[in-house]
């Protein structure tokens, strides 16, 4: 068992009620005592995070659980011949128990290389190493063989909220009671304070809560920061501390400690990653250790739930056309120009583009070079596919803004984050807990109409209308969407040297997978000339990896 059942408390009454008695006070034996009383039913009374197996000796089975969203790991392997099952809560421990060489899943390099993308399928980069999605269980029959029965047992409710107010007073309150069930614990809880409108929040509703109920607890918060401006958001990290009184940490991440660090850090996230941001996060948990803080709070999953990001604004605005709301659109179209500078050419184009039927919008895209097409700088016939896009509207069903919202909670963006998350947390024995994923709360948002998410140009407009007495004025008004980032071009040019040499053999690694153009293209920006590309990073990152787990292509 991996994880938290945060509502554990209650639980346990609700079972004694029953006629059960608990020899400790922990979740564990509640939820033995849950599946035992009730089942797989349990899983929808729990309100937290988990990965476990259980198993039952009288029915000769085994059943295996993923929280709702993916939050605590879970991966397994057969090995049928052999009659072995394995499973774990990494990778790493499956492919020793496993004892054979390492292989490389193509198709999902290709997803990692090309799209940046990962987590977003039950395989894994390494070949016949799966992991149980969020929200599914899978039952081994040990009386017959080993074949999993893989089952979805979690499913949003689709029930549409209407009204004003009183929606905004909802949200409120259940965020509360979220953070409020994740300050549950033996020791102290700290927070992980960005300066963005996520994690501010937690920060400022913390603070209220201890106040509320005279507390001498002083919150302690840990960020990261940046010594190049364009990249640092201390002075509204400075604005919540100044608001709240919590006592702030700063680590400043650079070059030397990413590459010191990076081979350590690979082996603990089990599979490469997509940005050097996630060194950042890295060093954020490592100063919460340092400092004796054990369990963290963040606020991972907002800009999913409530419109955060960029690409939310297309079906938004479509939303606002079919449902004929013009002068709502007009509006909205004049706002988004102004906060964030996309011209409203770009914009009617793409949702156009996006309200099409398939034959119609294929054509358009064809037209207008959108289709999905191979990157020059990589061979698809090497990975065995055929140019896609796994974050296609198309693909997934989308058809308006909470159903991309839904794809990013459950799909797409969340699983790959809280995999980098809960690596880099566990691996400092710190725990990350994420108030935002409460169950009822992201149900609620993600039943909520466009226009409370997306209003008058601002993103995230429910949690601002919430927090508006709350966050500091430089927070609550930002406009801007730094996200959590790092100088990564510029910590590759002060270590161009170091990747000039390695290039070669990393090159090799990937065996005839690259073009020449690539390498031409990484030489040249590193020798000053050029554009830089997140490929370039995904590259070294994979690299990396491969030698660190002695892997290889199939």
């Amino acid at each position: 068992y991996n994880g938290e059942i945060y509502n554990y408390l209650e639980l346990r009454q609700e079972l004694e009620r029953e006629g059960l008695n608990f020899k400790s006070n922990s979740d564990t034996e509640v939820l033995l005592a849950a599946y035992h009383r009730w089942g797989e039913a349990c899983l929808s009374k729990f309100n937290g995070m988990w990965a476990f197996a259980i198993y039952d000796k009288v029915e000769a089975t085994l059943f295996l659980s993923r929280d709702r969203f993916g939050i605590k790991p879970l991966y397994y392997a057969v090995e049928r011949k052999k009659g072995e099952l394995y499973f774990a809560s990494e990778i790493k421990q499956v492919l020793k128990l496993r004892n054979q060489k390492n292989t490389i899943n193509k198709k999902r390099a290709y997803d990692f290389l090309v799209h940046g993308i990962s987590d977003h399928s039950e395989e894994t980069l390494f070949s016949n190493i799966f992991q149980v999605k969020g929200g599914e269980t899978l039952t081994i029959d040990l009386k017959k063989d080993l074949f999993p029965q893989r089952k979805s047992w979690y499913q949003i409710p689709n029930s549409p909220h209407s009204g004003g107010e009183e929606l905004v007073e909802k949200f409120n309150q259940l965020l509360t009671e979220s953070i409020k069930l994740r300050l549950r614990a033996d020791v102290a809880v700290g927070s992980c304070l960005s300066g963005g409108l996520d994690s501010s929040t937690i920060v400022c509703m913390v603070d209220q809560l201890l106040k509320g109920q005279n507390s001498t607890e002083i919150q302690h918060t840990f960020s990261a920061c940046s010594k190049h401006i364009e990249y640092d958001e201390r002075r509204f990290m400075d604005a919540v501390i100044e608001k709240t009184g919590v006592t702030g940490h700063f680590v400043y991440p650079d070059s030397d400690q990413l590459f010191e660090n990076i081979d350590q850090l690979l082996w603990h996230q089990d599979e490469p990653f997509g940005s050097t941001s996630i060194f950042a996060q890295w060093e954020v948990f490592k100063l919460a250790r340092e400092n004796g803080v054990k369990v963290m709070l963040d606020g991972q999953g907002a800009d999913e739930l409530l419109a955060g990001y960029h690409p939310f604004f297309k079906p938004h605005l479509f939303d606002l056309l079919k449902n004929a709301k013009l002068p709502s659109l007009i509006r909205e179209l004049g706002s988004l120009k102004k906060n964030h500078g996309i011209g409203k050419t770009v914009l009617l184009e793409s949702i156009l583009l996006h309200g099409f039927s398939d034959g119609l919008s294929n054509r358009l895209r064809n037209i207008s070079g959108k289709n999905p097409v191979a990157p020059s700088w990589i061979n698809s016939s090497f990975f065995g596919v055929t140019p896609y896009n796994p974050r296609s509207y198309r693909a997934h069903g989308i058809k308006n803004l909470n159903d991309l919202s839904r794809n990013q909670v459950l799909k797409t963006n969340l699983p790959m984050l809280f995999h980098y998350e809960d690596r880099n947390s566990m691996a400092q024995s710190v725990e990350s807990r994420v108030p935002f994923l409460d169950h009822n709360l992201v149900e609620f948002s993600l039943n909520l109409p466009s226009e409370m998410k997306i209003h008058r140009g601002e993103t995230k407009a429910i949690l601002r209308r919430a927090t508006k007495e709350l966050l500091p004025s430089s927070v609550h008004g930002r406009q801007d969407k730094m996200g959590f980032v790092t100088p990564e071009q510029i910590w590759f040019r002060e270590k161009a040297g170091y990747f000039k040499a390695g290039l070669k053999t990393s090159v090799e690694r990937f065996d005839g997978a690259l073009s020449n153009e690539f390498v031409q293209n990484f030489e040249g920006f590193l020798d000053g000339r050029g554009e830089y590309t997140f490929a370039y990073w995904r590259f070294f990152s994979f690299s990396r990896w491969m030698e660190v787990f002695d892997c290889e292509f199939e």
